[in-house]
């Protein structure tokens, strides 16, 4: 399963890529949500999960679940909220997510 990672702290979705990759398969990837080129970084990868921090500063959970979705058919997505009544969590299943 691959497994494309995008959360507000870097080194926890490194850590996290680093776990899901052990022994070494080169199926989790831990990717900068401010990266530019992120939609087609992610697109290469061709994620069968994504799991996106809802507490993201550079661009909404919903528009990422939303963009990526288009794109990848297929792709599911979990969402990791600080808090159970975190206000983005109905926006964010709407758009897509289908675990939280």
């Amino acid at each position: 399963m691959r497994v494309v990672i995008f959360h507000r702290s870097r080194l926890f979705a490194s850590c996290l890529a680093q776990v899901l990759n052990d022994p070494p398969s080169d199926e989790a990837f831990a990717l900068d949500a401010a990266d530019s080129g992120l939609l087609s970084r992610t697109e290469q990868i061709g994620p069968d999960l994504v799991v996106v921090d809802l507490d993201l500063a550079t661009v909404p959970c919903t528009d990422l679940v939303m963009a990526i979705g288009e794109r990848i058919a297929g792709a599911r997505f979990l969402a990791l909220a600080s808090s159970e009544t975190h206000p983005d969590i109905a926006a964010c299943v709407r758009a897509g997510v289908s675990g939280l």
